[in-house]
């Protein structure tokens, strides 16, 4: 287990990989971040880019977001599935809090990513959208 809000984590874990990507990533981001609900979106853009930059073309990434994020992700995740039709399939859908009585509301949102052939090295970021140049912060 690793602290995703500090970079050592992923120079660690470039390291280890010594160069090659990975096929599938799962990260439960939700289940760490729930106790602080005052997290900004430069926190998940970071986290999401550093997986997604050690994701290989044709592999998948499976993210649990906290609700907290559900405006910003889903409309990102329209606007990059839109900009990059053929090369990424990008899907986030929001959970339903009344689907399951012991879950804590919210926590079952999943962003997923298909890095296709031809995709972008970086993600664009989710407060700029896909329309800008400017990509997720290292």
């Amino acid at each position: 287990m690793a602290d995703v809000t500090k970079p050592s984590t992923y120079v660690q874990l470039r390291e280890q990989l010594e160069g090659e990507k990975v096929d599938v990533i799962f990260e439960r981001m939700a289940g760490g971040m729930q106790l602080n609900r005052n997290l900004p979106v430069p926190l998940l853009q970071k986290t999401v880019g550093r997986w997604y930059e050690m994701l290989r073309e044709g592999g998948m990434m499976f993210v649990q977001v906290p609700y907290i994020f559900n405006e910003s992700v889903d409309k990102w995740a329209i606007d990059t599935q839109r900009q990059y039709p053929n090369v990424l399939d990008v899907v986030y859908k929001q959970g339903d809090p009344k689907a399951r009585a012991d879950s804590s509301p919210g926590f079952d949102c999943v962003l997923y990513i298909h890095k296709l052939q031809g995709a972008p090295e970086r993600l664009p970021s989710l407060s700029e959208g896909p329309s800008t140049d400017k990509a997720i912060d290292r």
